[in-house]
């Protein structure tokens, strides 16, 4: 019979950007090496503007200056 798959959930509530990101490649690697099942994280951060890699600003209508007020 197969062996049933872990997975693990986390709730973590309001998270920067950043920080999220950062827990999200270090739970990745942990998963990938072995040392966590299979994970779930629940998390929200405040609003984020972000431009894909091959993306550009043509898409932002508001001024950077505007932008920096509101970060």
């Amino acid at each position: 019979m197969k062996e049933k798959k872990r997975l693990l959930v986390k709730k973590l509530g309001r998270f920067e950007y950043g920080a999220a990101l950062k827990l999200q490649k270090e739970t990745e690697l942990a998963v990938k090496d072995g040392k966590q099942p299979d994970t779930l994280l629940l998390l929200e951060h405040p609003h984020t503007l972000t431009v894909g890699r091959r993306g550009d600003n043509a898409g932002i209508l508001k001024s950077p200056e505007l932008l920096r007020l509101v970060a």
